[in-house]
């Protein structure tokens, strides 16, 4: 009698799953004919579908276009395999968790994974407390042997006040692609912090970052850069215009970099601050090449420091 009681319970809630992911707006998914995002609701509907515990059905690896701008978001979309197309529009967000995961969100996507990418979008707000750790992926990962995963010309304004490591578009970027990227929001964490990726072992290219980045003095402040916080692969043709703010292996660039990692055609012009290890490219390197890189920022600091790099 239980096990038809299971099986009975499965029926349902497999029945309601394929109801409930039948996208309700238009469009077939495909490159030319993608979902369209009119409102909120359909941001809340991919959400749903992209956290269900059991996905039999699986409409998400299609192409989605953002039609309007949507405010505000308060519960992101979870780990994402599609292509999301933001058109230029804008997505506000307003992301308060005290947990994580749990039922809360630390960016506007918790992942882009699988080959999937996010391009052309625009997120403003707020993303605060301890699992707030990103202005529009938490991560985005290239698994082994899948296409690469990656976010192109997108622009970050939120503010972002964590209790954790931070990114100003992701937290890590895990050999994926971040290219052509802005982030404009403050960044503020406790280490490991950066205004593009908190951590990269894939490739940053093309990205600027006018949002200062701050250590909080609670944390050990540490690894805190105006691109990057902590970087073991490459970074290329990236500005940094904010000011960067910590207590040890601070930078414009890549605040902690090591082999293989190499830092090429960068330039800093934000002023940085930091207590050691300090430098307006990289603050700390191990074996790092660094190449045809530019300071002009003013860098500050009591130990180790230098315009280009701090410590080697």
């Amino acid at each position: 009698m239980k096990k038809y009681f299971i099986l009975f319970l499965l029926l349902i809630i497999f029945s309601n799953y394929s109801l409930s992911t039948a996208p309700s707006f238009q469009g077939t998914g495909t490159e030319n004919d993608p979902y369209l995002i009119w409102n909120k609701n359909h941001i809340t509907e991919l959400s749903d579908s992209t956290r269900f515990i059991f996905p039999f059905i699986d409409w998400t690896t299609g192409h989605f276009r953002l039609m309007e701008n949507i405010d505000t978001i308060e519960q992101g979309i979870g780990s994402f395999t599609g292509y999301f197309h933001g058109n230029g529009k804008k997505i506000t967000v307003y992301l308060l968790c005290e947990i994580y995961p749990g039922n809360q969100s630390p960016a506007l996507f918790i992942s882009v994974e699988g080959g999937g990418s996010i391009d052309s979008l625009i997120v403003d707000g707020y993303v605060n407390n301890f699992c707030g750790r990103a202005g529009i992926t938490d991560y985005v990962a290239t698994r082994y042997n899948s296409p690469v995963s990656g976010i192109y010309n997108c622009i970050s304004n939120v503010r972002i006040i964590s209790r954790t490591d931070a990114g100003g578009i992701t937290y890590l970027n895990n050999w994926g692609e971040v290219s052509r990227c802005i982030n404009n929001g403050s960044v503020t964490g406790v280490e490991r912090i950066g205004g593009v990726a908190a951590t990269n072992l894939g490739t940053l290219e093309n990205c600027i970052n006018t949002g200062k980045i701050t250590a909080t003095a609670s944390g050990d402040g540490y690894r805190v850069g105006g691109i990057a916080g902590w970087s073991g692969s490459a970074i290329s043709n990236c500005i940094n215009l904010g000011e960067v703010h910590g207590q040890r292996a601070v930078s414009g660039i890549a605040a902690f970099s090591y082999s293989p990692a190499s830092v090429f055609h960068c330039i800093n012009y934000g002023y940085i601050k930091s207590e050691k290890e300090v430098g307006g490219v990289a603050g700390f390197t191990d074996g790092t090449a660094i190449t045809n890189c530019v300071n002009v920022g003013a860098v500050e600091g009591d130990e180790d420091v230098g315009s280009i790099v701090g410590k080697e």
